[in-house]
């Protein structure tokens, strides 16, 4: 069994470069409530990481029409902010969506810096990002795999 460092801060990282922040802003409205000791940091789409404060985050009635703002000062781009996690001591609790959040770039830079965060490792994030690579292993594997046509060429 592992024990749990009581030092680590969990701060659940949300937000992101893509659209899909909305839906980000929803996930971590839910994961605060499961956890209402966790740290924010909203991850806005100019790249820098703002603290945020629970009721500013809870009190955003429609995330998934219109944009979260943090109305805090940034704690400076994303590379910035995770170079303090280091420092800090944080986990990561990743409450993103899609793009650089799942497809592995955020958790190899995680990795390079020793972070601990939830999810899966950069290499698989990156392979399950690649619809028809996940599916190619899947099937290697002996998985079920429904049948797919890419549209690379369009």
């Amino acid at each position: 069994m592992v024990e749990w460092d009581r030092a680590k801060r969990i701060t659940i990282l949300f937000g992101g470069l893509n659209k899909e922040r909305l839906v980000s802003v929803a996930s971590a409205q839910a994961l605060h409530r499961a956890l209402p000791d966790a740290e924010l940091w909203f991850w806005d789409a100019d790249d820098q990481v703002y603290p945020t404060q629970p009721s500013a985050l809870l009190g955003h009635g429609r995330p998934f029409e219109e944009a979260f703002q943090p109305g805090s000062a940034s704690l400076g781009r994303l590379t910035q902010a995770l170079d303090q996690a280091k420092a800090e001591n944080r986990v990561l609790l990743l409450g993103l969506h899609g793009g650089t959040a799942e497809n592995g770039e955020l958790q190899a830079m995680c990795e390079l810096r020793g972070i601990a965060f939830t999810g899966s490792g950069s290499a698989s994030s990156d392979l399950a990002f690649d619809k028809v690579a996940g599916k190619r292993l899947a099937a290697l594997a002996g998985g079920a795999v429904a049948g797919g046509i890419p549209l690379d060429h369009l």
